[in-house]
C-alpha cells in the first residue's frame, strides 16, 4: 500500500501524520510505503497513492484523486489513522 501524507508546507503536520502512520501500519501488520509533501507537490502526484492522509481542511484538495482520501481531526490519535486504514481496506484498497 502506498500512502501519501499531506499538510499545507510538508514539513510539519505531514511528518507527524507519516510518523504516525508508520506506526499504525505496522501495529496493524499493514506492509507498504509512506510519503509526506506539501500540497502543492502531493496534489500533482495524488494519483500515484493508494491512500492519502491529511488534515480535514486539505480533503477537498485531494478528493477527486484516484485514492482513498481520509480526513483527520487529531493527527496525533492513532485510532483515527487506524480507522482510515480499516475503511482502506474494506473498500479493497491493499
Amino acid at each position: 500500500m502506498k500512502v501519501l501524507c499531506l499538510c499545507g508546507s510538508g514539513m510539519g503536520t505531514s511528518m507527524i501524520i507519516k510518523l504516525k502512520t508508520e506506526q499504525a501500519m505496522r501495529e496493524l501488520g499493514i506492509q507498504g510505503s509512506v510519503e509526506a509533501l506539501g500540497l502543492g507537490m502531493g496534489k500533482s502526484v495524488a494519483n500515484n497513492f493508494d491512500v492519502i492522509l491529511c488534515t480535514n481542511n486539505f480533503v477537498s484538495e485531494v478528493a477527486n484523486s484516484k485514492a482513498s482520501v481520509h480526513g483527520l481531526k487529531n493527527v496525533m490519535d492513532i485510532n483515527e489513522i487506524k480507522a482510515a486504514f480499516k475503511d482502506a481496506l474494506a473498500k479493497g484498497i491493499k
